[in-house]
């Protein structure tokens, strides 16, 4: 499982950043395409609390954009079995935790089903948890929107990720057993984190105590069963043209409200190729 590790001395950060621009160099992954995430004018109901449930100071709710400085760029593969990437983050909020989507979109209308059958499904202002029946009872189905979450993550102390991209589970909803008090069912992915870095561009004195948290995440295929277990989800073959997007993690409003609001967002084109078998083969 990908994950961020919170920095907690500017050496380490520096270092991390560091690593983080070899490894955009080329390597074993092929990145041979680039996308810079640009913010969404009306993104919905933002949460200005982290994942401990400490809010973030009166100046910081109201001078955050994401837009610059703060900024998102992706860089992926055209051509793989899976969509692969790396995701560099820098400046968002601080200890926050984000999904990451694949959406449709209605200029591709083929590629929006085949992510929705994947994923889920929404129907813009009216609710959420559409199943596959509602979509094809649908009349008007540009009016649905298919969608893929299939990864997370969780920023450092500043505001920074670097998170390594492959699309193999369809996940429904993370829950911060910590704030919202779900246990994890057995068989369910736990990430546990330590936030302890409280930088003054965001948090007022007196500063919060430490906090570890528990975050889990429900897959699709624990929501209804009517997805692949994680580790087995798979795109269908052909052409993509669909929105990369990062969307707020508001574990039901629990700690800080908020009503998981876009982020940021940006168009991707690729292909999905047969998949690779023993040897390299296909």
């Amino acid at each position: 499982m990908r994950r961020v590790l919170f920095v907690l001395v500017t050496a380490a950060a520096f270092c991390s950043a560091v690593a983080a621009v070899a490894f955009l160099r080329p390597g074993p992954e092929r990145w041979d395409a680039e996308a810079e995430l640009k913010p969404v004018r009306e993104g919905g109901e933002y949460r200005f609390a982290d994942i401990a449930g400490n809010a973030y100071s009166g100046r910081f709710r109201r001078e955050f954009r994401y837009g610059p400085p703060a900024r998102a760029v992706l860089k992926y593969s055209r051509n793989s079995d899976t969509f692969r990437g790396l995701l560099v983050v820098r400046g968002y909020k601080p200890n926050f935790a984000y999904q990451v989507k694949l959406v449709g979109v209605p200029e591709d209308p083929a590629a929006a089903e085949r992510i929705g059958f994947a994923g889920r499904w929404l129907l813009p202002g009216e609710g959420t948890n559409f199943s596959d029946e509602d979509y094809l009872a649908l009349e008007d189905k540009s009016r649905a929107e298919g969608y893929l979450f299939f990864d997370w993550f969780v920023t450092d102390g500043d505001g920074d990720a670097t998170v390594k991209l492959r699309l193999d589970r369809s996940l429904h909803v993370l829950i911060n057993e910590t704030l919202e008090g779900s246990q994890a069912p057995p068989g369910a992915a736990v990430s546990e984190f330590e936030v302890r870095h409280f930088p003054a561009f965001a948090y007022e004195a007196p500063l919060p105590e430490p906090r570890r948290v528990r975050i889990w995440e429900m897959s699709e295929h624990m929501w209804s069963g009517r997805r692949p277990p994680p580790g087995r989800t798979r795109l269908p073959e052909g052409e993509y043209f669909c929105l990369f997007r990062l969307t707020e993690e508001s574990f039901h409003g629990a700690g800080g409200g908020g009503f998981w609001a876009t982020a940021s967002e940006a168009p991707v084109r690729f292909r999905i190729t047969a998949a690779r078998r023993e040897g390299g083969k296909r």
